[in-house]
């Protein structure tokens, strides 16, 4: 495997990629048969990805991943973590909280409105019913 895969293209890291997957399936003495069919994928998928020439799906590389036993890997990667302005704030919050109004309030600005001043008045009308 290359020393940096942050320099390679696309189509080398896929190759490198696709010789890790080779190099793990053999450490565990499976067939590409036998990965396939545990991580749920199609057997060509798998081939055309060990032979550097595939295009995987993220969620094919997942499930090789997981059925390679090395999903927990990724924690390594997308590890969240926390800025260096909330490290050096202890992770403590110290802004305001932005004020909401309350439902209460607004329900007692409805009962408190006058009736509808036009319940009582007769409606608008063209002049057709004289």
């Amino acid at each position: 495997m290359p020393e940096s895969w942050n320099k390679l293209s696309n189509s080398k890291l896929l190759e490198s990629i696709g010789e890790a997957v080779r190099a793990m399936r053999l450490k565990l003495n499976w067939t590409q048969s036998e990965l396939a069919k545990s991580a749920g994928i199609s057997l060509p998928s798998l081939v055309r990805l060990e032979s550097g020439n595939g295009n995987p799906s993220l969620t094919v590389l997942l499930s090789l991943l997981k059925a390679l036993g090395q999903a927990d890997g990724l924690e390594l990667v997308f590890a969240a973590q926390d800025s260096p302005l909330l490290v050096a704030q202890g992770n403590k919050s110290h802004g305001r909280m932005r004020a909401r109004a309350s439902h209460k309030a607004n329900s007692v600005t409805l009962k408190n409105q006058p009736e509808n001043k036009l319940k009582n008045k007769p409606g608008f009308s063209w002049g057709e019913d004289k």
